[in-house]
């Protein structure tokens, strides 16, 4: 889709997405779940907070899609 898509391996909070993606000024988050993994409170919490600031953010799970929010 023509995004340019960079792995979080560290940042310096927790619980930030595992993906930032970025495509004409716009950067969508995105935290990418297997599918007997769990989202965790700090997780959703980070979403959260890009959702207040302005960012797209979301979790995918392998075979569900989007799970959260």
């Amino acid at each position: 889709m023509g995004f340019l898509v960079i792995k979080t391996i560290r940042l310096n909070k927790s619980g930030f997405p595992d993906l930032m993606c970025l495509k004409d000024g716009k950067t969508i988050w995105i935290e990418v779940k297997e599918p007997k993994d769990t989202l965790k409170p700090l997780q959703k919490k980070r979403i959260e907070e890009l959702i207040e600031i302005g960012f797209e953010a979301y979790c995918l799970q392998k075979n569900k899609g989007k799970i959260y929010p």
